[in-house]
């Protein structure tokens, strides 16, 4: 929590966050990953302690790429991946810096019959919170 805190005031504060016309002076306009919807419970808090309100865009990597080499306007870009944004000439010459805040290299398995029990087949909105929850409630253990 304090990384993403500590992410969030220095992007803001790096960038001027909510300087556009028509935006409040502390809005900080964020174009992310959809993997990220998970860490809204946070912007409260984060906002507490910053001052800077995070207003999140979602969008699939490609298709926020896709976004950006149209025109759009953010004021920083949130992606788990930055590879795709920087094989176009246009994502390339876009990047002012850039910042790993976290690795993830997780892979979890899960046997057919208990995803598909869960609902988690072909459901491409299963998130690390549903997954915690099921841990919670002692559905889903390591054995």
């Amino acid at each position: 929590m304090r990384r993403l805190v500590a992410a969030a005031l220095c992007a803001a504060s790096a960038l001027g966050a909510g300087c556009g016309e028509g935006r409040p002076a502390n809005e900080f306009r964020v174009l992310a990953g959809s993997e990220l919807k998970d860490l809204e419970p946070y912007f409260t808090e984060i906002r507490k302690k910053t001052g800077v309100s995070l207003a999140m865009t979602y969008s699939g990597t490609l298709a926020g790429i896709d976004r950006l080499n149209a025109g759009e306007q953010f004021d920083a870009v949130w992606f788990s991946h930055a590879k795709y944004l920087v094989l176009s000439d246009a994502g390339r010459n876009r990047i002012k810096s850039q910042e790993r805040i976290a690795l993830s290299p997780v892979v979890l398995g899960v046997k057919q019959s208990k995803a598909k029990a869960f609902g988690w087949v072909d459901n491409p909105n299963v998130t690390w919170a549903d997954i915690a929850a099921k841990v919670k409630a002692g559905q889903f253990t390591s054995r």
